[in-house]
């Protein structure tokens, strides 16, 4: 368990314990680094939410995106066939298969 009460590095609980910690000890010394640290643990929780709709929104744009996928592979497979259509004499007289 470490101290505060957080049992996981990473957790909001050892972030939050960090943040205020922080923010005791530089208040302590000088009430100007006070400002510092408190954008500090605003920036480490903006960071946190944008992870979290990161997250939420991944699996939904790549769902969005699936249809074009498998566009682009059907597009793929019928111009291969064109071509190898296309190319089947030249390759019959050349008697390469």
């Amino acid at each position: 368990m470490l101290l505060g009460g957080a049992t996981t590095l990473g957790s909001r609980e050892t972030s939050n314990w960090a943040c205020s910690a922080l923010t005791k000890w530089v208040t302590v010394f000088s009430p100007i680094f006070s400002m510092k640290s408190t954008s500090f643990c605003r920036k480490q929780r903006s960071i946190a939410v944008s992870r979290l709709i990161a997250l939420i929104l991944y699996p939904i744009v790549w769902l969005i995106l699936l249809p074009f996928r498998l566009l682009g592979f059907t597009l793929e497979a019928v111009f291969d066939l064109l071509k190898a259509i296309i190319t089947l004499p030249a390759r019959i007289l050349s008697g390469k298969f």
